[in-house]
């Protein structure tokens, strides 16, 4: 147990190196999801509670690590750790590590930069004060360490590029809930999917009768090897029951379609704002991006809300289909909401007025499902489109006539 909670804590908070997205095992700054069963309660908070046990909770069994394994041969300790065996460097035409050429636990401890401790004489440790024989002085570092292939870490979630299934990466703006369907969810012919540690871990607390845990989402911003920012965010992993294809399938139908609508509507927003704020698109920069920030914040505790009440009530098409179009009242109140904040007429000039409504008629247009935007809306939400409202409301007029 020791062991292998040092191997997750090794790799999940040691920042990844690497050149390229090939050369490291996860690509040059991979996002890391654990799962959390910790629970707070009355004398403790949920992160004051020992550390082994959310660590513990992602932990691979033997029987899972044995599983994925596609090496052939007999496990040894080069295998399982690269440093133990000649580098196979990434710089002297070498092919590609494979799954089937490492034991698959290597890996926790892949190798795209090769460190070498440098060690000196009897000396003093700067920061314990301890004096001992023989002291680490430096170190040496070299890229072009090994490089790999084929390899699905259990701890990343992945996207499928033509393919070839990449690692996420963090992004600048952070991690929210329209990141949530693709950091929780493993669903089938989806292509992104959920890290193996968290449909393992659903697994593991569905047999423990737990109905939420949290997931922990981590990882650094990179951009051509710099750090620009650490990202990390908790979010509630709501826990599905893992022998229902049926269940996880309908979630992410309903998770994905409010991500979708939520972005429809943030696109329409940031049109709107600009629309009414300038003469020329091109003149706006980035003025929509807090904005657009603003309506994923405020929709965040009504999603997951909405979230756990459709899991815990009984997931079926037609309770997935409801939550959908319930969704639609909250998130045009809040799209129109945000733009009167942003958009105010009372301190806009005479000359500004007609072009402040024409862009908020257009924004309450989409809102209402008519344009482009609002029948991708209305789709996105299982809400009829207009066009068969404005012919049925003719139908019940033409009848009402022929009845009276």
């Amino acid at each position: 147990p020791a062991a292998a909670m040092a191997l997750i804590t090794m790799q999940t908070y040691a920042p990844a190196g690497g050149v390229g997205y090939r050369t490291s095992m996860r690509g040059g700054g991979p996002l890391t999801t654990l799962a959390d069963p910790r629970q707070s309660t009355p004398l403790a908070h949920a992160d004051e509670q020992p550390l082994w046990q959310k660590l513990w909770m992602n932990v691979e069994t033997a029987e899972e690590w044995a599983a994925r394994a596609t090496a052939s041969g007999a496990r040894t300790p080069s295998s399982e750790f690269a440093w133990m065996a000649p580098t196979k460097a990434s710089d002297a035409n070498k092919p590609p590590v494979t799954p089937k050429q490492a034991h698959s636990l290597q890996a926790y401890f892949g190798m795209p930069r090769r460190i070498r401790l440098e060690f000196g004489d009897i000396g003093t440790c700067g920061m314990t004060a301890r004096t001992d024989e023989r002291c680490v002085t430096g170190f040496r570092m070299r890229n072009y360490g090994v490089e790999y292939a084929g390899w699905k870490h259990p701890l990343s979630p992945y996207r499928n590029d033509k393919g070839e299934w990449l690692p996420l990466h963090p992004q600048p703006g952070g991690i929210g809930w329209k990141d949530w369907p693709d950091l929780a969810l493993q669903s089938s012919g989806a292509e992104r999917e959920a890290a193996t540690a968290i449909v393992r871990a659903n697994a593991r607390a569905n047999e423990l009768g737990l109905r939420e845990i949290r997931l922990h989402a981590f990882g650094f911003d990179m951009d051509n090897m710099k750090a620009r920012a650490w990202i990390s965010a908790l979010q509630p992993l709501i826990v599905l029951d893992h022998d229902s294809p049926n269940t996880r399938e309908l979630i992410g139908l309903f998770a994905r379609s409010l991500v979708n609508a939520t972005r429809t509507t943030a696109s329409s927003l940031s049109l709107a704002i600009k629309n009414a704020l300038y003469d020329r698109l091109e003149d706006a920069g980035n003025d929509d991006v807090v904005p657009r920030h603003r309506l994923w914040h405020s929709t965040e505790t009504r999603f997951f809300d909405t979230l756990r009440r459709v899991a815990t009530t009984g997931v079926s098409l037609e309770s997935v289909s409801d939550a959908r179009r319930a969704f639609h009242g909250p998130l045009r109140s809040e799209a129109l909401r945000l733009f009167d904040e942003f958009c105010t007429i009372e301190s806009a000039p005479i000359t500004a007025l007609r072009r402040h409504v024409n862009a908020r008629q257009g924004l309450v247009a989409t809102m209402n499902g008519y344009g482009k935007f609002g029948k991708q809306l209305f789709d996105f939400l299982n809400l009829p489109p207009r066009e068969q409202n404005a012919a049925a409301k003719k139908k019940a007029t033409t009848k009402k006539r022929a009845n009276a």
